[in-house]
């Protein structure tokens, strides 16, 4: 399932696109487009595209979106990935697609769907899994995305009038301090300062012992800054040191946390070291939110350690409101968004949540969190706003 928020129809109100899995009828992903009509209402649905029907038994699946205008012609576009678990002649496999969906400025849209390389996420949910900068400096938007095989990032570089290239940009260190590096999650900025798109990417290390036993799993950061067209540098790795009991990424955020001009990095990390029956029995995960100081020169200070949160993967933040997206162990969906405050304050709780976003959806100046959420009786998804205490 994917959501994401823009104005796709021109009249400045935040509209909605969301994806989902149709488990009904033939298999396959739909998407929705939901326009606004002011002051937190929407219209009906319309069907903004369908994927091709997936010739297999579906055992899961998960999503996520970004907006941008990829094609320069001042409407905004959607770029929606979307990650499924196939059974396919009695064995397991995963299918990646990307589904870009050009806007035509009047809430319609013209769709291009794209198969992905091999990325495996846990709990069938991707975080951050494609960034969309300008990485060859040629005035349009690329989008650039992990794989597994080999670890690398590859880039589709936008040629206008909707093609792409498809180019391997860099490898990812296949071993580093006995680790072998399994990208998985991926944002960009700019952290020098140059105009030219950097690049974060996120993933998770497998450590063996000397007979290829895998030994523990922990997360890793990398970041690569472009040196000249389609060129990037390695200037900054940071390993976690607590381990993982499961191969997961750490999410990905990149703010200026002090307002001073240079981009500071958020990542996530776990709390302490835990063994399987506390989460899985006891339902107990936590992890912490550590921020990198940038440099501005594609370099950064020694980690700062937030307060703990709720297990789960970083959505944004606004202030000293951390918004945490925590993830249900046995269902592989997403469980809640809470809203924790750095400072020791509550939280607020949305349950079944399946995709969410944050965007200020009224135009009244407050972000909100837009959240699908799954009913299983209905069998549908409806769409919770949940706004921020005391407004």
């Amino acid at each position: 399932m994917s959501l994401v928020a823009g104005d796709f129809n021109g009249d400045g109100l935040q509209d909605l696109i969301v994806g989902v899995y149709d488990a009904n009828g033939q298999p396959r992903f739909l998407v929705f487009y939901i326009p606004s009509v002011g002051e937190g209402h929407f219209a009906s649905p319309s069907l903004a595209a369908e994927s091709p029907v997936l010739e297999s038994t579906v055992q899961g699946g998960g999503g996520a979106g970004v907006v941008s205008d990829l094609d320069n012609d001042r409407h905004l576009d959607a770029v929606n990935f979307f990650t499924i678990t196939i059974n396919k002649e009695g064995n397991q496999t995963v299918v990646n697609y990307l589904l870009i969906l050009w806007g035509n400025g009047d809430g319609t849209f013209q769709q291009q769907w794209l198969e992905m390389p091999l990325v495996v996420y846990n709990f069938v949910q991707p975080v951050n899994p494609v960034a969309v900068g300008d990485f060859d400096g040629d005035g349009f938007l690329d989008i650039a995305y992990p794989k597994f095989y080999p670890p690398s990032v590859e880039i589709l570089y936008n040629r206008g009038s909707r093609k792409w290239e498809k180019v391997e940009a860099f490898l990812i260190s296949a071993e580093e301090e006995g680790c072998v590096a399994m990208p998985q999650s991926i944002a960009t900025a700019d952290f020098t300062g140059d105009g030219k798109s950097d690049l974060v990417v996120g993933g998770f290390c497998v450590f063996s012992d000397g007979e290829k036993k895998i030994r523990e799993y922990r997360r890793f950061v990398k970041v690569f800054i472009a040196r000249s067209e389609r060129e990037f540098r390695e200037t900054f790795t940071y390993i976690t040191d607590v381990p993982d009991i499961i191969p997961l990424a750490p999410s990905l955020f990149i703010t200026d946390l002090t307002g001073e001009g240079g981009l500071d990095l958020l990542v996530t990390q776990p709390f302490c070291k835990q063994e399987p029956q506390e989460i899985y029995l006891e339902r107990r995960w936590v992890e912490e939110v550590v921020v990198f100081r940038g440099t501005r020169i594609g370099r950064f200070l020694d980690p700062m350690k937030l307060a703990a949160l709720g297990g789960g993967i970083l959505l944004g933040m606004e202030g000293n409101i951390f918004i945490v997206v925590t993830i249900t162990l046995e269902s592989g969906l997403l469980a809640m968004v809470q809203i924790a405050d750095s400072l020791g304050g509550g939280f607020t709780v949305i349950e079944d949540v399946i995709a969410a976003a944050l965007v200020d959806i009224d135009n009244d100046g407050w972000i909100e969190i837009v959240a699908a959420v799954r009913t299983g009786k209905e069998n549908a998804t409806r769409i919770v706003i949940a706004t921020r205490r005391g407004k």
